[in-house]
């Protein structure tokens, strides 16, 4: 009760965005009749435009299609990436016999409202989906290599194309690794073969022209777009970084958002790194895949993304939040240091009550440092999950907002690619 009351509190305050009326238009169609429209404005058909795909947007289209409201909507769609996740969370304890399940279970709500601007799984936008395929496909790799590479297929084509950058670093571990062409070509024909239904339907229905078509135009769209940080620089490396750091978003975060998306980032994958040899032994040849992914998307968000778009750090952070919570599900980590920086750097991510961040380091720091008696990870594991729920709790026992929940857009009920629609959306 509490929980969906803090979701729907959200979905309820969150202001209307662009981004979320152009991915839900363009999925409620695409489920109906295959058509990837959100409206001649933006480019028809499959416009390159369009750059969340439909696995991000389940919910969101099942919610709308039932009851044609807005907040109901948002709600569905972070229901069903909490499906997601706690699916695959159930496969990987199963795949690696995890012990723990429990603490695996009651965290994965909580992961998906810890995310930096965690509202886009509201938004049923494709950064939090994506991700989560990404990295449950990861710890699956050993074991289902099949299903892992078509669920890269699905975060990347089918979720958001930006993945194809830790997709990389990723598999460009595991080549080093195999140094083996058979598993290349086996894994490159089953990844085409999965993105084949999509290139078909682009090929058939792309507004712009053909399959060569669009892909000319979304190479051009891509080179064009100040956050893909390709364009030509005519200034050096370091005042280049300077300037996009001064006008991007970065400027406006706040030192907790800083530390989260700059500092932790990096702690967390030095303490991969340390346990390299354990987390291998346990999951099969993960570190350094995972460590070259987060490394690859952390470089292009700091070094060339030119907006700085705290949801494109989701990309990472996500990573990070999941393999946390399994890495402690498994009681793996043994040495003190690195437990309490794992407990600490998943605490850090509280975004209500930030004393509640100091208060949980200093509970960790007493009872793994200074506490006379032996204390197991299993029960600071589950101090985590008590702080974290009385987190929300706060929030729930302090919210006097009675927003109406029925948000219903009359405008959009016949036709959501409508101007009409849009305009009513955008002025609501």
């Amino acid at each position: 009760v509490i929980f969906f009351d803090y979701v729907q509190s959200k979905a309820l305050s969150i202001p209307r965005f662009i981004d979320e009326y152009i991915t839900l238009t363009s999925n409620v169609n695409f489920f109906k009749s295959l058509d990837f429209d959100a409206g001649s404005w933006l480019g028809g058909n499959y416009s390159v435009v369009m750059t969340t795909g439909p696995v991000a947007a389940i919910g969101s289209v099942i919610g709308w299609n039932l009851t044609n409201n807005i907040t109901i909507a948002r709600i569905s769609n972070f229901v069903w990436i909490f499906l997601i996740q706690t699916l695959f969370a159930y496969f990987v304890i199963k795949v690696h016999e995890i012990k723990d399940t429990y603490f695996i279970y009651l965290s994965t709500a909580f992961v998906l409202i810890l995310i930096p601007w965690w509202q886009g799984s509201l938004y049923s936008i494709g950064e939090i989906p994506s991700t989560i395929l990404f990295i449950n496909a990861v710890f699956l790799f050993s074991k289902f290599r099949k299903t892992s590479i078509v669920l890269f297929c699905l975060s990347v084509i089918y979720g958001k194309l930006l993945m194809a950058v830790p997709f990389i670093g990723f598999y460009i571990a595991i080549l080093i690794k195999e140094r083996s062409v058979q598993n290349l070509l086996r894994d490159i024909s089953l990844f085409l073969i999965a993105m084949f239904p999509w290139l078909a339907l682009v090929q058939l229905k792309y507004q712009s022209g053909n399959f060569i078509n669009y892909l000319n135009d979304q190479s051009n769209f891509i080179r064009g777009h100040k956050s893909s940080g390709v364009q030509d620089n005519t200034i050096g490396f370091f005042e280049n970084f300077i300037s996009l750091l001064n006008t991007s978003e970065f400027i406006n975060w706040s030192i907790y958002e800083k530390i989260r998306v700059l500092v932790i980032p990096l702690i967390f994958m030095i303490i991969i790194y340390k346990n390299k040899n354990t987390l291998d032994n346990y999951f099969g040849n993960i570190t350094a895949p995972i460590l070259s992914a987060t490394t690859l998307i952390y470089l292009w968000f700091w070094v060339l993304n030119g907006t700085k778009w705290i949801r494109y750090s989701q990309h990472f952070t996500i990573i990070l939040l999941i393999s946390t919570i399994y890495l402690l599900g498994t009681n793996l980590i043994k040495d003190k240091v690195d437990i309490f920086l794992l407990l600490s750097l998943f605490t850090f991510y509280i975004d209500n009550n930030k004393n509640l961040i100091y208060l949980s380091i200093f509970i960790y720091f007493i009872a793994i440092f200074l506490s006379g008696k032996k204390v197991y990870l299993d029960k600071l594991k589950y101090i985590l999950l008590i702080i974290l729920f009385i987190d929300i709790s706060l929030v729930f026992y302090g919210n006097t907002d009675s927003r109406d929940i029925n948000q219903f857009i009359d405008e959009c009920s016949i036709e959501l690619k409508s101007d009409s629609c849009r305009d009513a959306y955008l002025n609501g």
